[in-house]
This record gives C-alpha cells, structure tokens and sequence, in this order.
C-alpha cells in the first residue's frame, strides 16, 4: 500500500502511474497479497449488494451491479 500511496501522491502523468500501478500489483501477487485482495474485494462486492437490497433495489440489478450471483445475493440475506 505504501508504493500506491506514493504514486498517487508523486506521480502526476496518467500513463506512468498505470505503469506503476501493473508493477505494484505484479509485487503484491509474488508476495502473496493477491488472494487478501480479492477476498477485500468480495467483501466490499457483499456490503454494497446488502446495501442495494435495504434499499428495496430488484435482485436482477444488484446481480448485474455487482456481478454476483443470484444465490450469493440470496445467501447475503
């Protein structure tokens, strides 16, 4: 995280920090942070579809907003 924090904050032209941004990823997969990301990742995918479900929003649109499936958003209930 320390290397995204100093891109962001040096780092100015678009094309460099996308360079940058493949090479980070590329460390953090070889130390083994690819599998916390993901799993941040789908757990950030379930607070959002709760979300959109309190709000009464259709199952179907969550589906496609998400990209989870119908049973991992029915199991969420």
């Amino acid at each position: 995280m320390e290397l995204n924090n100093w891109i962001e904050k040096y780092i100015n032209d678009e094309h460099t920090k996308e360079i940058y941004g493949k090479w980070a990823e590329e460390i953090a997969k070889e130390n083994g942070y690819e599998e916390g990301i993901e799993q941040g990742s789908l757990e950030e995918k379930n607070s959002i579809a709760k979300n959109l479900m309190n709000l009464n929003i259709p199952i179907e649109k969550i589906k496609k907003a998400t990209g989870l499936s119908i049973s991992e958003l029915k199991s969420l209930k």
